[in-house]
């Protein structure tokens, strides 16, 4: 039996939710989070799923239901976010039950908590460098879906960290696009000559949206009939001058905002994309990301135009499975994005490499290593 705590939120979109899923396929999972998943492939997939609320003791309570677990049937291995507290939890189950311990990281740890920081902010980053310093000596690996040289800061020792790559299941989104693919089908649909623009995820400044929507503009300007799809939650907060620049650039007829969707929902409204979109800033916890977005773009092989930086050029290369634009051109990601709407022989070429790049990076393979690095946990002494 494995458990997996962590106090967020669980999409299809991160390996924060695949790496669970992926476990659940082959050993007993028990998933102690913050959040119910009930409802979701994982969710569905679970041994046993314990919703602890978030608070000061959170930790001690993880620990407290490993420890009822561990008793009833044994735990080999516990996997957690490196946030404090779920790794507190881990340590907690590590030294005094003996559980095996597995630190997941997809992200940088701060994100854009300490971005354009006060002074108090910069001190409370210091301290919680510290902090983390010092808890990441102790699981047996720290696993990362993120490039490694991101966290040197962190001063993880060599001989624990696992980098594995973050990728898109072809197990799932695979049948979802050819469903679609043999509906149109059916339906005798053909190109109907309304460009459809889409985007995937969570929508904010940082991940680009009020970038989107100054590109957007730019490609109205020249095809009117032209749709942009923003596909996923606003962040609160936001919302506001979401609203405000869309009534601002008159651009209300031509953008369709979804709210929050099922992961397949969400997959199948991209799938009526004639571009997909990747537009983050890139700033320093972005820069080396493995960004899943254009992993799945690709898996439902749609072309992509992304901004232009390490994390994509691992993954795009220009004008074969996608293009690249350096951000904050704007003017040239709409040219970017014109090109793929009008000129068909290039997108169809570029969709190709898309499903081909694809199949390169398989959340298939990610998985086997995954497993084997749990395994090697399982049987080591601490």
């Amino acid at each position: 039996m494995i458990a997996k705590a962590c106090p967020a939120d669980f999409t299809s979109s991160d390996a924060i939710y695949h790496v669970p899923l992926s476990i659940a396929r082959r050993d007993e999972l028990v998933l102690i989070s913050t959040k119910s998943v009930k409802g979701r492939s994982l969710g569905e997939a679970l041994t046993e799923e314990i919703v602890v609320p978030a608070g000061r003791f959170w930790s001690w309570k993880v620990f407290k239901e490993l420890k009822r677990g561990h008793f009833a049937k044994r735990i080999k291995c516990v996997l957690t976010g490196i946030d404090e507290s779920s790794m507190l939890a881990g340590l907690l189950a590590q030294t005094f039950l003996g559980i095996r311990w597995i630190a997941v990281c997809e992200d940088h740890p701060y994100q854009t908590r300490y971005h354009e920081a006060s002074f108090a902010k910069r001190i409370e980053r210091w301290g919680r460098t510290w902090v983390l310093r010092l808890i990441l000596r102790f699981p047996q690996r720290v696993v990362f879906f993120i490039h490694p040289g991101v966290l040197d800061f962190l001063w993880i020792a060599e001989r624990k960290k696992a980098l594995l790559r973050n990728s898109a299941d072809l197990e799932v989104i695979g049948p979802i696009r050819e469903r679609w693919e043999k509906e149109q089908e059916q339906k005798h649909k053909q190109d109907c000559g309304e460009p459809v623009v889409s985007y995937i995820g969570l929508i904010n400044e940082t991940k680009g949206g009020v970038y989107m929507l100054d590109v957007f503009r730019q490609v109205l300007a020249k095809r009117p009939d032209a749709r942009l799809k923003l596909i996923g939650r606003i962040e609160q907060g936001f919302e506001e001058r979401l609203m405000d620049l869309i009534k601002e650039y008159a651009i209300e007829k031509n953008v369709e905002l979804t709210g929050l969707l099922s992961a397949e929902d969400a997959l199948r409204a991209a799938l009526e994309s004639t571009v997909c979109i990747h537009a983050y800033q890139p700033l320093p916890w972005l820069y080396w990301n493995q960004v899943l977005k254009i992993c799945e773009y690709f898996a439902l092989g749609k072309a992509v135009v992304s901004v232009d930086y390490p994390g994509t050029r691992d993954l795009i290369e220009d004008e074969k499975n996608g293009l690249l634009v350096p951000y904050g051109e704007s003017e040239k990601m709409a040219d970017a994005v014109l090109k793929v709407i009008e000129d068909g022989e290039l997108r169809e070429r570029i969709e190709r490499g898309a499903l081909k790049r694809a199949s390169a990076l398989s959340w298939d393979e990610t998985e086997k290593k995954l497993f084997k690095i749990i395994d090697e946990c399982a049987g080591e002494r601490n």
